[in-house]
């Protein structure tokens, strides 16, 4: 167990979804004092509460205001020559401060104790074969790149005004025996078979009557 004392202040604030008027209620239970007069150590400015704890009066009285959602602070006693400016700097903090409704704290604030933090192992990275180019310095190697020349050997120049196309051997067809099975109809002759029409049948008028006028 250390000998460090520690001095305990409340932060002045309340934990994320902590009702106000229940923790007000609680502290001036605790304190014995009425609620207006409580209200000043949840006005977000730390006042010291208990002084020279122990670490296990520390963590007990920590736990305590856990439970009731009060953010607590726990700070290592400061020589004697400078408590008493420290105090009295707080008291005049705490008999100024002005309830002010809740809000949350800016993004980055820390919300661990000092002794809540895990340590942080530093990196020990060896790099010894490695070093900074300079801006704008090519970092793969360049290779030299060698054109290779089609093979040309199958091909040759034709002169001048040469068909390209080549020779075409041109197809006769007989259009007379294409079209031996073909006729001109006469003017007016439909083109398509006409169909008779079907044929329709009279609606059944049994059951319909005529009245006398």
């Amino acid at each position: 167990m250390t000998d460090a004392r520690y001095d305990l202040y409340l932060s002045g604030e309340l934990a994320l979804g902590c009702d106000r008027e229940a923790a007000l209620r609680q502290l001036s239970a605790l304190f014995k004092r009425p609620p207006e007069q409580v209200q000043k150590l949840l006005a977000g400015k730390a006042t010291r509460i208990r002084k020279a704890l122990s670490e296990d009066e520390l963590n007990r009285y920590q736990q305590g205001f856990d439970k009731l959602g009060i953010l607590t602070e726990a700070r290592l006693c400061e020589p004697e020559k400078t408590q008493d400016r420290t105090a009295a700097a707080i008291a005049e903090h705490a008999a100024a401060a002005s309830s002010e409704p809740l809000a949350l704290t800016p993004v980055g604030t820390p919300v661990l104790r000092q002794q809540e933090r895990p340590a942080q192992a530093k990196a020990n990275i060896d790099v010894p074969d490695l070093s900074l180019s300079s801006v704008g310095s090519q970092l793969s190697e360049s290779r030299p790149t060698t054109a290779i020349a089609p093979d040309t050997s199958h091909l040759s120049v034709a002169e001048a005004g040469a068909d390209l196309g080549g020779q075409h051997q041109s197809v006769e067809r007989d259009l007379d025996a294409m079209t031996a099975k073909l006729s001109v109809a006469e003017v007016g002759t439909p083109l398509r078979e006409a169909k008779a029409p079907a044929p329709v049948s009279a609606p059944n008028t049994s059951h319909l009557a005529l009245k006398d006028g």
